[in-house]
């Protein structure tokens, strides 16, 4: 099950104890009630929100992929869960940011908006029911909960979901089919401006793996993507999304793996008309803005000893719009990382060039490179305290949505976050966390700076 669990607190965390009366007060000028939740992604799946570092003791979190504190990366791909058993679980997070809807400085409130620092407030329920027929797995998997806002309250929007599907096993093969669907408030990355734009997001997922022999692992997968977004004037938006993916997996030796993968994806902006412009006459419709991207990787693995691993990748992508027709986007990706798991200190650092097809009305195409650095550290049995940093620069490419008022075509961004996480109990676990974010666009009327701090409750039953 998604949902954004961060896991925090402890004698070493003391000072950040002082944000703890400042958010239940503006919890009471809200006039929050309910139950105990928290904020939940796309259903299904590890939390999509904070990554979590490899090795981090006690299972750390961080969030290097996230923009300004949204909870889930939103252009991630598919997230899927299968678990035995029932489980209920409750949270509740709440968050402060000096500007939480990412305004420019010298820019005016809008769209319903009346302030740029707010407390936000986000209870959840989450249930999750698998049960096991033969060798086969059915699952179910459900969240309900809401965002509250103390000022914007234009936002305040219920979240829901739910997700099942078959994970099966047959012979050698393993795999799973799936569906879901969730509506919640869009991710505000994923928009120029914050807005109240409801959006649904459903999904299709089918999967399977079939080894051959001890070292050989071929996979295939193909998944259907619909997003539709309720705004006026936001179906600019709308898109549906294909993906075919194949992989292919060696383990050389016990130390050293590698791997081969190559996809095909197909996004259709369905509301995005395109014309041809006779010299004589009226424009003849074409069909519907259309994306077709190939992507080829080769990636390995190397574990030097049982506490430091590395691993890298190169590889490939082409993009071409098919309507309306345009020029062949080719780029090169890759990715490099070292993480280092110790008894009780862990860290990583990650770089990596990604070329993904842009779900917004910038470009066609988003081409991204990155940076992340973490840390982690277990202080005594319980308590994990957790650090990083991550920069992006973004580029926008391909032909834009010319409803688009203003288009973005670069931007640089940088997250520093610190947190803390620890069990009380065996039911409930407290955290706190504080980060910043600094974007500057081109152009510039899209910079932004927010310093956010959040506390959160989790409890499972």
């Amino acid at each position: 099950m998604d949902g954004f669990w961060v896991r925090k607190i402890g004698k070493a965390a003391r000072p950040w104890l002082v944000l703890a009366p400042l958010l239940l007060a503006s919890a009471a000028q809200a006039q929050v009630g309910g139950p105990i939740g928290g904020p939940v992604g796309p259903v299904g799946g590890p939390a999509a929100g904070p990554a979590r570092v490899a090795g981090v003791p006690g299972g750390g979190t961080v969030a290097p992929d996230r923009g300004a504190d949204d909870d889930a990366a939103p252009t991630g791909g598919v997230v899927v869960n299968a678990q035995r058993g029932f489980d209920v679980g409750v949270s509740f997070v709440s968050e402060y940011g000096s500007n939480l809807i990412r305004l420019g400085d010298g820019i005016a409130l809008s769209n319903g908006l009346v302030s740029r620092s707010d407390f936000r407030f986000r209870p959840a329920v989450n249930v999750r029911f698998g049960q096991p027929l033969g060798r086969q797995l059915l699952f179910v998997n459900g969240t309900l909960g809401r965002d509250f806002y103390a000022r914007n309250t234009i936002l305040n929007k219920n979240r829901y979901g739910a997700d099942a599907g078959l994970a099966w096993e047959l012979a050698r093969c393993t795999g799973r089919a799936q569906g879901s669907y969730t509506r919640r408030q869009a991710q505000f990355e994923l928009d120029n401006d914050v807005i109240d734009n409801p959006q649904e997001r459903s999904t299709l997922l089918v999967s399977g793996s079939c080894p051959i022999g001890a070292r050989l692992a071929p996979s295939l997968s193909a998944s259907w993507n619909k997003i539709r977004n309720k705004a006026p004037g936001r179906d600019r938006f709308d898109t549906d999304t294909f993906n075919l993916n194949g992989a292919l997996g060696y383990a050389v030796t016990p130390r050293l793996q590698l791997g081969l993968n190559g996809s095909y994806t197909n996004l259709r902006r369905s509301n995005l008309l395109v014309f041809a412009l006779p010299p004589v006459g009226p424009p003849v419709l074409l069909g519907v803005n259309t994306l077709d991207f190939y992507s080829a990787t080769v990636n390995a693995t190397y574990a030097i000893g049982p506490s430091l691993k590395v691993n890298g990748s190169v590889g490939l992508n082409i993009s071409k719009e098919i309507l309306p027709p345009s020029k062949q986007i080719t780029d090169t990706v890759y990715s490099a990382g070292v993480s280092y798991t110790g008894p009780r200190i862990s860290a990583s650092l990650n770089a990596d060039r990604a070329v993904q097809p842009a779900p917004g009305g910038e470009a066609s195409v988003y081409v991204t490179d990155g940076l992340s650095a973490n840390l982690g550290y277990q202080l005594g049995s319980s308590i994990d305290l957790y650090a990083g940093w991550s920069h992006r620069k973004r580029e926008f490419r391909g032909s834009a949505n010319p409803q688009e008022p203003l288009i973005r075509r670069s931007e640089r961004s940088d997250r520093f976050f610190v947190g803390a996480s620890t069990d009380v109990g065996r039911l409930f676990t407290i955290g706190i966390e504080g980060s910043h974010v600094r974007r500057r666009s081109d152009p510039s009327i899209y910079n932004y700076s927010t310093t956010n701090a959040q506390i959160s409750l989790r409890a499972n039953f």
